[in-house]
C-alpha cells in the first residue's frame, strides 16, 4: 500500500468508516433450525444477512430448494428427508446472487440418522389385504387420480403461519413397517390420531382442496394443497366437509373422525409430503413458518 493509500484509509477509518474487501461486503450466515435429524424430518434453512441477495438458488439431497419471503424481510426454504432416505451426511449447497457480483456460495452439512421405525403387525379383513380383480382395477384408477392431482402445486406458500394439528392426540406409528395378515406392506407414511368417530377434524394450515374422495385403502379422504409442494392427507374420516377447490383457511372445519376404508377403528390418519418427500408431520408442527 503507498503511503497516499495509507493516509487516506487512516482518515476513513479515523472517521468511522470501515471498507471490507468486495467479497465481504455481502457476506451471508446460513441458519439451520437442525442440522441432526432422522428419516422423515423438514428444517427450515434461513439466510441471514445485512444485505439480502435478490435471489437464492439451492439443493439439497438432489432436489431444488424454493426460498420464501418472510414476514421480517429475510428468505427461508424448508429442506426435506423422506422417511426412506438412506442415513448419511448431505451437503446442502446455496448460491446466493446479488446485481453485479459473483455468487455467494454458501454450503452446510446435515446428518441423517436412522429413525429405527418399528415393525407393526396388523390382522385385517382378507378382502382389504388381498384385493380381487375389481377392487385392484379400482385402487389403479385412484392411484393414477390421485398422482394427476398433486403432480403440481401452488407456486406460492399459503400458510401464514405456523401449522397446526389437525386435533388433539397422540400422534404415533409413522414409518411403521407394517405386516398384514402376515404379508409385508408398505411403510407407514403418516401419523394416526386416535380419537372418537365424529371428532371435528380441522386445516393444520391455509390451502386448496385437491382432492376429496371415498377410496379403497384412504376411506373417505381429503387432500390439501397448502402451496409450494406441501401437501395434507386426511384420511379414514366418517365424513367430508370441504369440496374439490375450496379455499380453506387454518382451523377450518374438513371432516370428522371415522374408520373407513382399510382401517381397525376410529382414528385420522395426517400425512404429509413436501415435494415428494414423505415427511413426518410432527417435525412439521416443530417449525416456525411465521
Amino acid at each position: 500500500m503507498t503511503a497516499f493509500f495509507r493516509v487516506l484509509a487512516g482518515f476513513f477509518i479515523a472517521a468511522g468508516f470501515v471498507f471490507l474487501p468486495a467479497c465481504l461486503q455481502a457476506s451471508s450466515r446460513i441458519e439451520l433450525s437442525d442440522s441432526v435429524v432422522v428419516q422423515g424430518a423438514i428444517i427450515r434453512v434461513d439466510i441471514l444477512s445485512d444485505s439480502a441477495p435478490d435471489t437464492v438458488t439451492g439443493t439439497f439431497m438432489e432436489k431444488a430448494l424454493p426460498f420464501v419471503l418472510a414476514a421480517d424481510g429475510s428468505l427461508y426454504s424448508l429442506a426435506g428427508v423422506d422417511m426412506e432416505s438412506k442415513p448419511g451426511t448431505y451437503t446442502l449447497a446455496l448460491e446466493l446472487h446479488r446485481s453485479g457480483k459473483a455468487p455467494e456460495l454458501k454450503s452446510r452439512r446435515v446428518e441423517v440418522r436412522d429413525a429405527e421405525f418399528p415393525v407393526q403387525r396388523l390382522t385385517l379383513p382378507p378382502a382389504k389385504v388381498f384385493p380381487d380383480s375389481a377392487a385392484s382395477a379400482r385402487i389403479r384408477r385412484e392411484s393414477d387420480l390421485r398422482n394427476r392431482r398433486w403432480a403440481s402445486w401452488a407456486a406460492a406458500p399459503f400458510w401464514k403461519r405456523r401449522f397446526i394439528p389437525p386435533l388433539k392426540g397422540e400422534m404415533n406409528r409413522f414409518g411403521h413397517r407394517r405386516i398384514i395378515n402376515g404379508a409385508p406392506r408398505s411403510p407407514h407414511t403418516g401419523v394416526d390420531i386416535s380419537a372418537p368417530q365424529g371428532t371435528p377434524v380441522v386445516a393444520p394450515a391455509e390451502g386448496t382442496v385437491i382432492l376429496t374422495g371415498d377410496f379403497f385403502f384412504t376411506g373417505k379422504s381429503v387432500y390439501i394443497d397448502h402451496g409450494l409442494g406441501m401437501i395434507g392427507m386426511f384420511f379414514h374420516l366418517s365424513r367430508i366437509d370441504v369440496a374439490d377447490g375450496d379455499f380453506v383457511r387454518q382451523g377450518q372445519l374438513i371432516g370428522a373422525v371415522g374408520s373407513t376404508g382399510r382401517a381397525t377403528g376410529p382414528h385420522l390418519h395426517w400425512g404429509v409430503r413436501w415435494r415428494n418427500d414423505r415427511i413426518n408431520p410432527v417435525s412439521l408442527l416443530e417449525l416456525n413458518l411465521d
